[in-house]
């Protein structure tokens, strides 16, 4: 079993042929996937968990079709498997998430999770780019009438 996130790191970087692979000083690393994907790895020492965070797409323009089907693909991981989607309050992007404690892995489990995780985050920077549009729904009248509400 790995002992650390640094041992973490550096077996990933061995098994990826990236010797150089190392944590900034926020410890965080970022490992780019080809062109579009880049996957922050970051040290959580306060729980001794590392984190894969991939930004996947702008949120922004989401309607609430599209993050019902977000939204569903977490329930039970049945979309997700052990990430989950979000939204990055700060930049308003959908963002891949996935904690694990190092601790509990053998360098190539934690490089198995990783690369399942990668193949998912691809996965959901396609689907994120064809969500489907919100269905209109008829506007709502404009009335002066009150309307009195009971709990």
């Amino acid at each position: 079993m790995l002992t650390s996130a640094d041992e973490a790191l550096q077996s990933i970087a061995r098994k990826i042929g990236l010797p150089n692979l190392r944590f900034d000083t926020d410890r965080i690393c970022v490992l780019d996937v080809g062109d579009t994907l880049s996957i922050e790895i970051e040290d959580k020492a306060s729980d001794a968990t590392l984190r894969f965070n991939a930004a996947i797409g702008y949120a922004g323009d989401f309607g609430s079709t599209a993050l019902r089907l977000l939204l569903s693909a977490n329930f039970n991981g049945d979309g997700t498997g052990k990430a989950a989607l979000a939204i990055n309050p700060a930049s308003g992007d959908l963002v891949l998430g996935q904690v694990l404690d190092p601790r509990h892995h053998t360098a190539d489990s934690l490089h198995a999770e990783l690369e399942l995780f990668v193949r998912r985050a691809l996965f959901w920077q396609d689907r994120a780019q064809t969500l489907p549009a919100d269905v209109e729904v008829d506007a709502v009248p404009d009335t002066d009438e009150t309307i009195n509400f009971r709990l």
